[in-house]
């Protein structure tokens, strides 16, 4: 009776560390702003049809979580 009590506060107690072990956060996004994350947009005009003119400025339009959107003034 009394190993078995040993047994099960010594589970009990590395089953607490290895939980409490496990709530570290590891930033996935090594950037300024690690809860967003970065984007990166190319964009190649080379095979845009003669009629059409490459914009000198455009407006970049990204939709985020809950309806919400980012707008930037993109220049080139």
């Amino acid at each position: 009776m009394e190993t078995i009590k040993i047994t099960s506060c010594a589970a009990l107690i590395c089953g607490a560390v290895f939980l409490m072990s496990s709530c570290a956060k590891d930033d996935v996004y090594h950037t300024p702003h690690p809860t967003q994350g970065a984007l990166l947009v190319t964009t190649d005009w080379s095979d845009r049809s003669s009629e059409s003119v490459q914009p000198v400025s455009y407006l970049l339009c990204i939709s985020g979580r809950l309806g919400m959107s980012d707008e930037q003034s993109v220049k080139g």
